[in-house]
């Protein structure tokens, strides 16, 4: 049992040590659950009345964000491999957090969790910010060399598809302005 849940993070590693920033690869079950997400909310953002469940906010421009449908996540191995990592992490960098779980939302009449997927398109682009909760994270779903994450200014990361980062929620990151018409698909995340 023990071995098994080690071989699960066998490749995460800090990409950044000053920064907290932990990387690893989804194993291909999870990521077909992410592509399930991403398939779901799609529908959503293609929808006529689909601007009911987008998220709004003043750090992204141009973006469509929806939250993942709760069921999915429920039901989801993801939800449970989440929960291993963020306590993977938090063990690599000795810190005495509480157990990490993503966090319940209550959002515009969804019950939710805090795990949203973010769809961006030419001229887009995401503010600095940064996030509520202890840690946070990206999946990349696609990608591309021109829309790095910069975190704090000075650090940037090209995340390749199929990618997850974690990093303390308190670190600053943003995405400049997207220059390409192909799609950049991302999944954020909150645990508490």
């Amino acid at each position: 049992m023990i071995e098994d849940y080690y071989s699960l993070f066998k490749n995460f590693n800090f990409i950044n040590k000053n920064y907290l920033i932990f990387k690893g690869i989804l194993p291909p079950s999870i990521l077909d659950e992410i592509n399930l997400f991403v398939v779901e909310s799609r529908k959503y953002k293609n929808h006529p009345l689909g601007f009911l469940k987008s998220m709004h906010n003043s750090i992204s421009n141009d973006i469509y964000q929806c939250f993942v449908p709760f069921s999915l996540v429920n039901s989801s191995l993801f939800y449970s491999y989440l929960s291993y990592l963020a306590n993977f992490y938090k063990t690599k960098f000795k810190n005495n957090l509480e157990e990490l779980k993503l966090n319940k939302k209550y959002y515009l009449g969804h019950d939710t969790y805090d795990l949203w997927v973010n769809f961006s398109k030419k001229n887009s682009h995401i503010t600095s910010h940064s996030h509520q909760g202890i840690v946070s994270g990206i999946v990349y779903v696609n990608n591309f060399e021109k829309a790095p994450t910069i975190f704090n200014k000075d650090f940037s990361y090209i995340g390749k598809p199929g990618e997850i980062l974690l990093f303390p929620s308190n670190l600053k990151h943003e995405v400049p302005k997207q220059i390409t018409d192909t799609e950049r698909v991302t999944i954020s995340f909150n645990l508490r």
